[in-house]
This record gives C-alpha cells, structure tokens and sequence, in this order.
C-alpha cells in the first residue's frame, strides 16, 4: 500500500525497530518528506494487524552507478519485522516501488547495499538486481570551511539539503542506508 502522511507515525514505529538511537520525530520528519515529494514514495505492507514492512523509494535524476538513463528509481530502503521477514513481504514492497517508478516513466531501478551486507545483496539478487560495481565512497573536508561552530562539518550537523524539492535533514541518506533490505541494522563497520 501506498502510505500517506496518516501512515508516518506507525511506519516510523517500524524503522525505530533498526534505528533505536533515533527519535520518532526525526523519523516522522524524513518519512513525510518522502511521502510529500512527487519524487519519492513510500510503501508498506500489512499482515496480522500491524504493520509488517516499509520500502522507502525516490527518482535520481543524477548519476546513478551502472544506469544509463534518468531519472532512475533507487530503492533506499527496505525493513521487515523479524517476525516477518522471508515470508516474501521486502519482495513485494520492493516490486510496489518498481511499479511506482514505471508509472513515473523509468526504464531502470537501481538500489545498493554496503560491501559486507551479504543479507542486502542476496535479497537485491534474488529479485532481479545484478550487481553493477563495488566502490567505496570518500570524503575529505575542504580546508579553513567550518560549520558555523568553528569545527570541520561532521555527521552530527544540522545541514540541508534539497530532495526531491524539499528540503529536509540531512541525516535521511544516512539513516537510510543504515537499513538493510532485511530490516536490520547494518554493522557500523559498513556504515563508515
């Protein structure tokens, strides 16, 4: 099912279950930018009464590793209760995102997943994804720049950015990409 800002509360619920270290307004916050944006979407699937996973999906319009088209769909996240998982729920939120992104008029659907979460790329696999490239992403600080607080910028700090025509925190692509396709939370190893 397609969520709605109704939805936001409970599906944050969801994705405090992998980020316990976050509040449910800060979920709150970057799930309703997902939901508000004509670019994004969320997804989530129901059984036994509750919520049982939530995909989280935009349009990149930038580069996007082994594509050759734009926009291109990306799946940012999926997460399953434990007590749902391998019953073939991320399988079918991933296949809602795919049919959103069609309707938006991508010909490609692109995802990734740190290089030792086997989870993630076994699930990406199996539902069709082939695996494009391997890299590792670097950063560096520009030198005499600081955040306003007389530091070097870091993860901790309050930028903006624009997404899909919204701005909203920064923490989003982080937080995202601590979500593996499973519904757990990547090793801090793979989050550097």
């Amino acid at each position: 099912m397609r969520a709605s800002l109704a939805d936001s509360e409970r599906l944050a619920e969801l994705v405090k279950l992998v980020w316990p270290e976050h509040s449910l307004a800060e979920l709150v916050e970057i799930i309703n930018g997902y939901i508000l944006s004509d670019s994004s979407a969320v997804f989530y699937e129901r059984a036994d009464g509750q919520t049982a996973g939530a995909a989280l999906c935009c349009l990149r319009h930038d580069y996007v590793e082994g594509c050759d088209t734009r926009p291109v769909e990306y799946l940012e996240g999926v997460g399953v209760r434990e007590a749902y998982r391998r019953r073939g729920i991320a399988k079918k939120l991933a296949a809602a995102c795919e049919q959103w992104a069609r309707e938006k008029g991508c010909s490609e659907f692109a995802s990734g997943c740190g290089l030792t979460n086997t989870a993630s790329l076994r699930f990406h696999l199996g539902i069709g994804f082939e695996e494009e490239n391997r890299i590792i992403c670097l950063r560096k600080h520009c030198k005499g720049k600081t955040n306003g607080y007389g530091k070097p910028p870091g993860p901790s700090d309050d930028r903006r950015f624009e997404f899909g025509g919204r701005e909203r925190a920064k923490t989003a692509p982080s937080l995202l990409q601590r979500l593996d396709f499973q519904g757990n939370l990547v090793d801090k190893a793979d989050q550097g």
